[in-house]
């Protein structure tokens, strides 16, 4: 076998086993488990979990170059390292009241300098967005939703200064082009 053919069916191997949504994402499991433990009539069906690194968020990069659907989110990926996904069917899912702030959440922000910076909770819908600074760049981002439709986890590392602030004009919680990124107080209460 070529080098050539090696390589096509390595990249073909790879992609089929990102795009199937096999590769799996402990860490947010449990983080899912913990929101059905505190709101026992939820239940959450797995659609997708997926862990991309470097070399397939490359190869998504080089995709996106060719596939004119695909164009909006070659942006998104510019200065992404690592992606954790995890999508689940809502099932069912009673009123939020009771749902607190995950303890694996929490333990981001009291022990590991995380900040909650997007915080919005309505009577049908919760979202949680976390960063976290080095250096007055955010090289990490943990994105908590919860809704009757879905249940979406997503941690991020990179360089994602600009990536939150283009998904925070995009959601209108920022206003103008000439916006800044806020410092690390909270952006939205709902």
């Amino acid at each position: 076998m070529s080098k050539r053919h090696l390589f096509a069916a390595a990249v073909l191997s790879i992609g089929m086993l990102l795009f199937s949504g096999c590769l799996w994402a402990p860490s947010l499991e449990r983080l899912k488990k913990e929101i059905e433990n505190q709101i026992p009539e939820a239940r959450f069906d797995k659609e997708v979990a997926l862990t991309l690194g470097p070399v397939s968020i490359g190869i998504a990069r080089v995709v996106t170059r060719f596939i004119p659907e695909t164009k909006e989110a070659r942006p998104y990926l510019k200065n992404v390292r690592k992606v954790e996904l995890a999508v689940y069917n809502t099932k069912s899912l009673p009123p939020l009241d009771g749902l607190r702030f995950p303890a694996r959440l929490k333990s981001l922000v009291e022990q590991d300098n995380w900040d909650v910076a997007v915080k919005v909770r309505q009577e049908d819908e919760l979202v949680w967005i976390l960063v976290h600074e080095r250096r007055n760049q955010i090289d990490a981002a943990f994105v908590v939703v919860i809704n009757h439709e879905n249940l979406v986890l997503m941690r991020l590392k990179g360089q994602l200064n600009e990536i939150v602030l283009r998904s925070l004009k995009e959601a209108d919680v920022l206003p103008a082009p000439e916006a800044q990124l806020p410092e690390t107080a909270p952006i939205v209460h709902k």
